[in-house]
């Protein structure tokens, strides 16, 4: 379904929440807004094989709609691994059960849960992946949120990380945030409909410098960390713990 939740005057007066409303629309609303949204998921399938380990988890915090799971089934082509989902949002999670019929079939074994992730005694997992869920936390709660993460990975295990970022230089975020607006439009949101998002976005979505979610993953633990994919105010990192 076509996303047209902010074609009304006024319709970013409301916080943005991922509710039944959003998670109709989510899967076109991402491919839309988010830059090469599909190909940040397949690189983090092909990093989370990479670095996988038998018997472990991967976590996919902030799943939403189950996108990741696809990729993952492709990347591992019928090698056993354990996968679970976790968000907040109910409808989020009935869309994911609903989008991935095919789980706990063959050697594929995952699970969809609503949870708060900052709240979860995480199992021993390899590969945790949060594409674009820790913006919208409490910029207090990431840092603990991080702790806990690499208390639970394995030694050689990844977080794998997207955000929408800030950078150091105040000018060079406008222009990003300029040319971003400006691809949303390429993909046919009107003026209203992006300023009526941001809106929407404000407090909400929190975003942090490149450099400080550099600073927050190095703080917990995780070297190296690398930028794998940068598209102006979207930044993916990988983080490995030794």
């Amino acid at each position: 379904m076509k996303d047209e939740i902010f074609k009304q005057p006024g319709s970013g007066k409301k916080p943005f929440e991922f509710n039944a409303q959003v998670a109709e629309v989510f899967d076109d609303m991402v491919s839309r807004s988010i830059p090469f949204y599909n190909e940040v998921l397949r690189m983090s399938a092909e990093l989370a094989r990479t670095f996988y380990q038998a018997d472990t988890e991967i976590y996919d915090l902030g799943c939403s709609t189950g996108a990741l799971v696809p990729f993952l089934e492709r990347e591992f082509a019928g090698t056993g691994f354990y996968y679970s989902g976790i968000d907040s949002s109910d409808e989020m999670i009935i869309k994911a059960n609903l989008s991935c019929p095919r789980m706990n079939s063959g050697a594929t074994k995952a699970q969809f849960a609503v949870a708060d992730i900052t709240q979860i005694d995480y199992q021993p997992a390899s590969v945790f992946v949060a594409n674009y869920t820790f913006q919208f936390l409490k910029p207090l709660v990431r840092q603990a949120l991080l702790r806990k993460i690499f208390g639970a990975l394995t030694p050689g295990g990844c977080l794998i990380v997207s955000e929408k970022c800030l950078e150091d230089a105040a000018d060079m975020s406008r222009v990003y945030a300029d040319l971003y607006h400006t691809m949303k439009a390429r993909n046919g949101y009107s003026q209203l409909e992006i300023a009526e998002k941001r809106d929407a976005l404000e407090n909400v979505l929190i975003p942090f410098r490149v450099s400080e979610n550099l600073e927050l993953l190095g703080a917990a633990g995780f070297n190296p960390v690398s930028i794998f994919f940068k598209y102006y105010n979207f930044t993916s990192f990988i983080a490995l713990k030794p």
